[in-house]
C-alpha cells in the first residue's frame, strides 16, 4: 500500500488524471458542430440534422420535393436565377429559418460552391424543354450537370442526386422532324455525372402527371387538338398506336427521392421512376378527352398532318423560349417507355397512386362547357384505358 501512494506522491494530481482517462490516444476526437445537432420531433417544426441544396428547385418537381423535404425537418438551401418576387411563395414550406435562398449562375464556380458548402445533400433537377438566350438543352444537361458533380465531389458532399429522364438515349430514332436533342443531352449528362462521381443516386422518371402538370394537361389544352364544327382531333405519331406510356405521380416521385436519402443502399444506384399502370397513347388521349365531355363519336385521332405541324412551327416562331408546343416536345411523346431492369421506386417502399383514382381532378378546369355544373350522374363516366402489359 505505500508502494502505491508513494506513487502518486511522485506523479501528482495531472498524471494521476491522465493516468485513469477515458479517452484513447489512437481515437481522434470528432468536433461536435452545433448547428448540426437534431431538434424536435422529427415535423415540419424540427430539425434532422440534413441540410440538401437543391437546384432547379423552382421548377414544377422542385416544389413538390421541397415540401416532402421539410415535412421531416429538413434544412433547405435554394438557389435561384429568377426574381425573387417569384419564389416568395417557397418562404412558407418549411418552418421559420428552415428555407434559405441563394442567388447562382450556372457558369460560375464560386457561387455554385457556395450553394453547396454547408450542405450534406445535393440533388440536381435542372432541366429545359428548349433553348434560352443565356443556355442551351445541352449547357444544362451536360453541362452544368457534370459542374454541380465535380463540384459537390470537391466539397465533400455526401450524397448527390441527378435526376435524368427514362426516355434518355444517345442514338434516338427520328419520328416527326429530327432526332430529339433533349433524350440525347440527359444520355450524356448521366453519363458524366457518373464520371465525376459514381457514387450518385440517378432518378429517371417517365412523364410525370399532377395537378397543373404538362402531360395530362398538355394534351388537354387547346394547342394540341385541331377542331372541325364539333368534333376534336388530336394528331398522334402512327395515330398513337405504337407508343406506350407509363406515367408517374409527382408525389410518388419527390417520396421517392426523400426515401433515397435514409437508404444507404441508393448510392451509386439508378432508379427508373415510372407508375403502377401502362398505357396506350392513343387509348389515354381518348380517356383524357370522354372526361372532358367529348362524345365519342366527337374524338378523333388522327396522324400528323401538314397543318398541325405548321401550327407546330408559328408556336416555335412566335414564342421560341417558351412555346407550349414545339418539334422537340412531338419526339418525346412519340418515345415508348421501356425499362431496362434498374430498381424502381417500390424498392423505396413507395406506394405508387394510380392514375385512375385522380384524373378527374386534374384536368377538371380542361372540361368543355365548363360553366355547367352537372347534376350526379347526368354525364356517364368513362371506363379507364386498357393497361398495356408490354
Amino acid at each position: 500500500m505505500s508502494k502505491v501512494s508513494g506513487f502518486f506522491k511522485k506523479t501528482g494530481f495531472s498524471s494521476c488524471n491522465r493516468f485513469f482517462t477515458t479517452t484513447s490516444g489512437c481515437l481522434v476526437e470528432e468536433p461536435i458542430v452545433l448547428s448540426k445537432l437534431k431538434r424536435g420531433t422529427g415535423g415540419r417544426a424540427s430539425f434532422n440534422g440534413m441540410t440538401v441544396t437543391v437546384f432547379g428547385g423552382t421548377g414544377y418537381l422542385g416544389r413538390n420535393l421541397m415540401a416532402q423535404l421539410a415535412k421531416t425537418g429538413t434544412q433547405i438551401i435554394l438557389p435561384y436565377r429568377c426574381d425573387p418576387h417569384m419564389i416568395r411563395d417557397v418562404k412558407v414550406i418549411g418552418d421559420l429559418g428552415q428555407v434559405l435562398f441563394l442567388p447562382f449562375d450556372l457558369k460560375d464556380d464560386e457561387s455554385l460552391r457556395k450553394a453547396m458548402k454547408y450542405s450534406d445533400v445535393v440533388i440536381n433537377l435542372t432541366g429545359t424543354d428548349s433553348d434560352t438566350r443565356n443556355f442551351t438543352i445541352e449547357h444544362v444537361h451536360i453541362d452544368a450537370a457534370s459542374r454541380i458533380a465535380r463540384i459537390s465531389k470537391e466539397l465533400g458532399v455526401q450524397q448527390l442526386v441527378h435526376v435524368s429522364a427514362l426516355c434518355q438515349n444517345k442514338n434516338p430514332p427520328k419520328y416527326v422532324r429530327k432526332p430529339s436533342r433533349y433524350m440525347i443531352s440527359k444520355a450524356i449528362g448521366e453519363e458524366e455525372v457518373l464520371r465525376e462521381r459514381p457514387d450518385a443516386t440517378i432518378f429517371r422518371p417517365a412523364e410525370i402527371w399532377g395537378p397543373h402538370d404538362r402531360f395530362l394537361c398538355y394534351f388537354a389544352s387547346r394547342p394540341r387538338r385541331l377542331h372541325r364544327f364539333q368534333n376534336v382531333h388530336i394528331p398522334l405519331w402512327a395515330r398513337g398506336k405504337n407508343t406506350v406510356k407509363q406515367p408517374v405521380c409527382i408525389h410518388d416521385l419527390a417520396r421517392g427521392i426523400v426515401n433515397s436519402l435514409h437508404n444507404p443502399e441508393s448510392l451509386g444506384q439508378i432508379y427508373e421512376a415510372v407508375g403502377p399502370h401502362r398505357y396506350r397513347l392513343d387509348d389515354l388521349v381518348k380517356w383524357i378527352y370522354f372526361i372532358c365531355r367529348y362524345l365519342p363519336s366527337e374524338v378523333y385521332v388522327t396522324s400528323m398532318t401538314p397543318l398541325f405541324l405548321a401550327r407546330t412551327y408559328l408556336y416555335e416562331r412566335l414564342s421560341p423560349n417558351y412555346s407550349h408546343l414545339t418539334f422537340e416536345r412531338l419526339e418525346r411523346e412519340c418515345a415508348t417507355d421501356i425499362l431496362s431492369g434498374c430498381p424502381t421506386l417500390d424498392d423505396l417502399n413507395i406506394k405508387l397512386s394510380k392514375l385512375e383514382d385522380h384524373i378527374n381532378h386534374i384536368v377538371f378546369l380542361y372540361r368543355r362547357q365548363h360553366f355547367y355544373w352537372d347534376a350526379l350522374g347526368e354525364f356517364p363516366e368513362p371506363p379507364p384505358p386498357p393497361i398495356q402489359f408490354q
